[in-house]
């Protein structure tokens, strides 16, 4: 998802896209975006069409001013042309304190502020709308990758807004439950994470040990049978070549003795107080994620109530599809950087 922006107040260059190049680009390229929506239910198929509709038009509210911005800025760029021709062009006493110089200074400073201020409310609109349109991408990416498990997929039951704490307000009480989904997706990188234990890793190690050790023993098979020297195992990059593997001879000379020294090093090295088993790393990190899940339905649902109150609050791009659009724990879990 791109955007085309207009320059800030200290730019000096003006962009090269018109109000007319803004009218012809679409905010959602996908053309099987629409394709998307019959992979779902109803109502999840009419929000996710109304928060479609919704970052459309903050993307139009947050270009408007800086297409006014840029007319503030023509207007700058047409006045000190003026002025310049003025002072420069001979004519008998326009100097700085002309009057009409003077008035041609002043109508400047007024176009630059309202330049300023254009600029200023376009930056400070176009945050959320960048929000609303990362959402959108984030939903129909998620449908998009998930639909042929997303064909059977219900409703979840509505959650409903909890109330907010004594003298706290809903949009307290959305930052509240985002700084507690926050600590969970924290727990959850900590838990994946975590090392595995010092018994996983020795069983790693002796794994590996033991296949070296059984790639470096000798045949002597041929010995016994024709009478020919033992085989040993050569490099792989080296079978048709006399030199032999000499790590994994080594391995299976000394094979006891290396599982032992590497023993001995991860017991050195481990952390067995932090650290997790696969069994309870994957339980942790699905009773994290459960509760992450019951936390984004519940800022979901105050999300509504803001919005129910007229309160201006956005939703986070990264939010959780299935909270966002109403969808049972049956749809599949949203691939995130956790």
């Amino acid at each position: 998802m791109t955007y085309k922006t207009y320059p800030t107040a200290e730019h000096r260059d003006l962009p090269e896209t018109s109000s007319e190049g803004w009218k012809n680009q679409t905010m959602f390229a996908d053309e099987d975006r629409d394709e998307h929506l019959e992979k779902l239910p109803e109502r999840a198929k009419e929000k996710l069409i109304t928060l479609r509709n919704e970052a459309e038009m903050q993307r139009a509210a947050s270009r408007q001013p800086y297409d006014q911005a840029r007319q503030a800025y023509e207007k700058m760029r047409a006045i000190e042309s003026r002025i310049g021709e003025l002072l420069r062009g001979g004519y008998r006493g326009y100097d700085e304190k002309h009057p009409h110089i003077i008035a041609e200074r002043e109508s400047l400073a007024k176009a630059k502020a309202e330049h300023a201020r254009l600029t200023k409310l376009a930056d400070e609109r176009r945050p959320a709308a960048d929000e609303a349109g990362r959402l959108v991408t984030h939903l129909h990416d998620y449908i998009k990758h998930s639909w042929p498990l997303l064909l059977t997929v219900t409703l979840a039951p509505d959650t409903p807004a909890p109330k907010p704490a004594k003298g706290e307000s809903i949009s307290d009480a959305i930052e509240r439950t985002r700084a507690k989904i926050a600590n969970l997706t924290t727990e959850i990188r900590a838990a994946a994470d975590a090392p595995i234990t010092s018994a996983e890793a020795k069983r790693i190690a002796k794994a590996h040990v033991d296949k070296m050790a059984e790639r470096g023993r000798p045949n002597v098979l041929v010995t016994l049978e024709a009478r020919l020297p033992p085989e040993f195992p050569r490099p792989y990059e080296q079978r048709y070549h006399e030199e032999i593997d000499i790590q994994s001879v080594f391995t299976w000379l000394h094979r006891d003795a290396m599982i032992d020294a590497l023993n001995r090093e991860i017991d050195q090295h481990a952390a067995d107080d932090a650290a997790l088993s696969d069994v309870d790393r994957v339980k942790r990190i699905e009773a994290f994620s459960r509760e992450r899940l019951a936390l984004e339905r519940q800022e979901e649902a105050l999300i509504r109530l803001a919005r129910e109150n007229y309160l201006p609050v956005a939703r986070r791009a990264d939010a959780d599809p299935r909270a966002v659009l109403g969808l049972s724990e049956d749809a599949p879990a949203p691939s995130r950087d956790d």
